[in-house]
This record gives C-alpha cells, sequence and structure tokens, in this order.
C-alpha cells in the first residue's frame, strides 16, 4: 500500500477501470480503480489507485514487466 494505492491478490478478476470502494481495518473507506489487472493461476493481483490521492502520488506496479504473464492493463 501507499499513498496513491495498493497492489492486492484477489480471488475473483476484475477488469481495469473498475471503481470500487476500498475498506481497511482501522481506516475511513477510500474510494478507487482498477487500473491493472495480473491474472495468476490461482485468483489475480490487481492495482488499485486511490481516486482521493494527492496529484502525483505513486500508484503500486506490476510484479514484473508483464511480459511473462497474461495480464490486462488500463487504457
Amino acid at each position: 500500500m501507499s499513498v496513491g494505492g495498493l497492489r492486492v491478490v484477489i480471488e475473483n478478476s476484475l477488469d481495469p477501470g473498475t471503481e470500487l470502494t476500498v475498506w481497511l481495518d482501522g481506516r475511513s473507506p477510500r474510494p478507487g480503480r482498477i487500473m491493472w489487472v495480473q491474472d495468476e493461476p490461482d485468483g489475480s493481483i490487481v492495482g488499485v489507485c486511490f481516486l482521493d490521492a494527492p496529484e502525483g502520488a505513486e500508484i503500486p506496479g506490476r510484479l514484473d514487466d508483464g511480459a511473462s504473464r497474461s495480464s490486462r492493463s488500463s487504457s
């Protein structure tokens, strides 16, 4: 997790551009948007940017360059 978003493993796949609310223990809910999806055999790794993040905040990147795994990114 960072100021700009988080990278998380989920069981279901979500499409880039999907908007959602992120709930973390002990914190206020944050509006977010799926920026990229990396499909894995047991689910997906997704990058979520917080829509209320400060301008220029870094969004967590992929674990690799995306070339060796099936991946979808937002256009």
